[in-house]
């Protein structure tokens, strides 16, 4: 894929509408990159965590509200 249509893609989420502002877009690039930095850690320790315990520990790290971050 060409450079400028890797840039040109939106956040996965903002697949349902464009971030409101400059600061959101990258709020939302944040939570996408720790995220997935979360699952792919999990996958490469080998999965010893339960699914339902990477929920949990994912809602905590990363105080999920909202689509945001509160703290």
């Amino acid at each position: 894929m060409p450079m400028g249509t890797v840039l040109s893609q939106p956040s996965l989420t903002e697949w349902d509408g464009p971030s409101q502002s400059t600061g959101e877009h990258y709020r939302n690039l944040a939570f996408e990159g720790a995220f997935v930095n979360i699952i792919r850690g999990w996958l490469q320790s080998g999965m010893k965590e339960t699914p339902e315990e990477m929920a949990v520990l994912r809602a905590d790290v990363l105080s999920i509200r909202d689509r945001g971050i509160s703290r």
